[in-house]
């Protein structure tokens, strides 16, 4: 897999994804104005959805190489 930067790529995004959600998590402890947390939470999925819908780009790319 250590060649494989297409893999490596997915993965690392999806580790991004999870450090973002994490993020909120931790947030949810902190003395934060509501309005500044639902702001961050709004951006956090907007990226989210963003990675996810590269990935799925990277992943059909993936696929057609490998054909």
């Amino acid at each position: 897999m250590l060649n494989d930067y297409i893999y490596q790529s997915l993965v690392h995004m999806g580790n991004a994804s999870h450090q973002l959600s994490w993020g909120l998590t931790v947030l949810d402890h902190a003395n934060v104005p509501k309005e500044v947390q639902e702001e961050i939470r709004l951006t956090v999925i907007e990226v989210s959805n963003a990675i996810r819908e590269m990935q799925e780009k990277l992943r059909v790319q993936k696929s057609s190489i490998h054909k």
